[in-house]
């Protein structure tokens, strides 16, 4: 556990999130802002709701008949839930919820 909080920690990870979430969502949020810029809870949560976030989600899905980009557009939207301090699992659970 030691080694895994020292790589975390040189990762940018606070320990509060190390303590909080399992290594793989750790890796999920690295990995996303890596790719797309920004940090967990960047926004205020109040801003955008979650329900808007997978509401986008879902246009943007309507646009491609054959779901070509799906993998792409639902990466997006975690990206977006994660911006304005949502976990990946209250992302799922909203998912769940349609």
């Amino acid at each position: 556990m030691k080694n895994k909080d020292n790589i975390l920690k040189n990762e940018g990870v606070c320990q509060d999130c190390i303590q909080k979430y399992s290594e793989e969502e750790i890796m999920t949020m690295l990995s996303l802002f890596e790719k797309y810029g920004g940090f967990f809870n960047q926004f205020n949560i109040e801003k955008l709701g979650l329900g808007k976030i997978i509401e986008n989600f879902l246009d943007s899905l309507k646009n491609f008949e054959d779901f070509s980009r799906m993998i792409e557009f639902n990466e997006q939207a975690l990206y977006q839930s994660l911006l304005h301090g949502y976990t990946q699992k209250a992302f799922i659970e909203e998912l769940k919820k349609l």
